[in-house]
């Protein structure tokens, strides 16, 4: 379901909750917040999503559990850390997608050709080619 103003994230709420509760500061999520509301000014879609809480409380635990210093916080940073665990995720939820469409007996989902955009047309005339159905 399309999350908006009027049907957020409960998870990206919960996580929110819990960090009021438990965490000593909330300065990334907080900022997280206000740009949220920036957003929301411009369309309703634009809320924050899950990995935005999680990024930004993770920030929020690296900063306040006193075991980081700032340089080691930023080398985490650029080193795109949360990406990294990002694609974890995402990884995660195409197996997870792979097992419901076998437990369900439906084929693998295989997005149509002509809506799959290639930088060079001679790429997409050579995929279409050798692509067997």
């Amino acid at each position: 379901m399309i999350k908006n103003r009027d049907n957020k994230d409960k998870r990206v709420e919960l996580l929110q909750k819990f960090a009021h509760t438990h965490f000593p500061s909330m300065k990334y999520m907080e900022y997280a917040v206000k740009v949220e509301t920036c957003t929301l000014t411009k369309a309703s879609n634009l809320v924050r999503n899950l990995d935005d809480a999680i990024g930004s409380l993770f920030l929020d635990l690296l900063v306040d559990s006193g075991m980081f210093s700032k340089q080691e916080i930023d080398e985490i940073v650029e080193i795109d850390y949360l990406n990294e665990l990002f694609v974890l995720t995402c990884s995660i939820g195409l197996i997870r997608r792979n097992f419901d469409q076998k437990r369900l007996k439906q084929p693998l989902y295989c997005h149509p050709w002509e809506n799959v955009l290639y930088t060079k047309w001679e790429d997409f005339v050579w995929l279409k080619e050798h692509h067997h159905t």
